[in-house]
């Protein structure tokens, strides 16, 4: 996968099909180990992917370029197979970072102190790459994590809490974020936070890949989660993404490099992050698979009186995304993206409405869900109207109308579709297997 397959520049093209763009070689899809073609509604990736294969003249592994990233996210996360959500606690226990931070120290017998100095003794400054890193880091981990958690970080003095509050973090990124992610952690062997703190920002390339040297020091093994990789992927090379104690400064250069190359492949959704951040430019989008417009949430404006269907018409469209792939239900917002605003729900203010709208999905959806469910509101043409943000949830959602059997909804299109048992254990067995 990390090898080099050469390929000529001049056959490379970025061709519009069905409403997104391909990346083609001599007229032929350019496809993903697993085999799936690379296309995305972003022309901007896809002419970001064509130029770092034409610049390189074919895959290289110099960089987590961009045709791996693509090919780890479409193959290991479009079908919601995150083998990291599965074994979550067993990845965050075994990070190396955080053992350290709980006191748990690495192995430094003779025979690693030896490697170590016979190191020092052939490259002068290789002491700035071993003790550079982890320490350096640790207080912009302990202050980022203070700044997330009630009471100065108490939440996270133990295991338990620990893997609870990364778990918030995690599932709080996008599908993308979280496989640059993933590839980081399995082609560096770097442990979750490490990555997480990358990808939040909090650490630059270069601290990233000093503190790689820090936690493969000569001699030391790091006792990470094993990596399990897409069998489509065949035998990945891993030993020439980590660290190099022969060549030091050349081997931190390689590792800067590619973990930059991650942020850049990310900084191809900038765009359409910034556009989607805008509840007007969202309801420009109009509706889709991961959008949909409710008028109101308590009100049936027909009657002009409160309607249980009105609550369960809302719940249903939450529990769809949180069982497919996430998204946005706005409230206020008629079906031809006119303003309706919650105001239309007839309560005394925003606090109130806020009330009612978590009471309700308590009821109908259960309070476990509420860590991937998210509110804000956006004062438009004088009215209110609510965003509710919906992550994929890890496991299923069910909506529990009162005296009725449970339902279970996905979203097919623009649509919220509830599925009978029979093909309600097949989805589920196939999007939420193993957890």
């Amino acid at each position: 996968m990390f090898g080099k397959t050469p390929i000529d520049p001049n056959l490379l093209d970025v061709v519009k099909e069905d409403g997104c763009y391909l990346l083609a070689v001599d007229g032929t899809p350019l496809r993903t180990p697993a085999g799936n073609e690379v296309s995305h509604p972003s022309q901007r990736l896809m002419e970001h992917m064509l130029r770092e294969i034409a610049l390189s003249g074919g895959f290289s592994s110099e960089r987590l370029n961009a045709y791996t990233q693509y090919s780890f996210t479409r193959d290991c996360f479009a079908n919601a197979d995150d083998k990291t959500v599965e074994r979550f606690e067993e990845v965050v226990q075994a990070d190396p970072i955080l053992r350290r931070r709980m006191c748990c120290t690495l192995d430094a017998s003779t025979e690693n102190l030896d490697a170590v100095m016979d190191v020092l003794d052939n490259h002068s400054g290789a002491m700035m790459f071993m003790m550079g890193g982890v320490a350096a880091i640790m207080k912009s981990m302990n202050r980022f994590f203070q700044e997330r958690t009630e009471g100065g970080g108490r939440s996270i003095r133990n295991m338990e809490g620990s893997v609870a509050f990364c778990r918030e973090l995690y599932d709080a990124l996008t599908e993308d974020e979280q496989a640059g992610v993933n590839l980081l952690r399995m082609v560096h062997r770097s442990g979750l936070l490490l990555p997480l703190l990358f990808i939040y920002g909090r650490i630059t390339a270069s601290e990233y890949a000093n503190t790689l040297f820090s936690l493969h020091l000569p001699g030391v093994a790091v006792d990470e989660c094993p990596v399990t990789w897409p069998a489509s992927w065949g035998d990945v090379c891993v030993a020439e993404c980590l660290p190099d104690w022969q060549t030091p400064e050349k081997s931190f250069e390689h590792l800067r490099l590619q973990a930059a190359g991650v942020l850049e492949y990310l900084a191809c959704f900038e765009s359409m992050d910034k556009r989607l951040a805008s509840i007007r430019d969202l309801i420009d989008l109009g509706e889709s698979y991961n959008l949909e417009f409710k008028s109101t949430f308590r009100i049936n404006l027909h009657t002009g009186k409160p309607d249980a269907r009105i609550n369960h018409a809302g719940c249903k469209t939450i529990a769809a995304f949180l069982n497919s792939g996430g998204g946005s239900l706005l409230i206020g917002v008629r079906d031809d993206g006119t303003i309706e605003g919650i105001e239309s729900d007839n309560f005394e203010n925003q606090d109130r409405f806020s009330l009612h709208f978590w009471s309700v999905v308590e009821t109908l959806l259960g309070l476990d869900n509420s860590p991937y469910i998210k509110t804000s509101f956006e004062t438009l043409d004088g009215r209110t109207v609510c965003q509710v943000k919906c992550s994929k949830s890890p496991r299923p959602v069910f909506l529990r109308p009162a005296g009725k059997p449970e339902e279970f909804y996905i979203r097919i299109g623009p649509k919220s579709v509830q599925l009978s048992i029979e093909k309600a254990l097949t989805y589920i067995g196939h999007r939420f297997e193993g957890r």
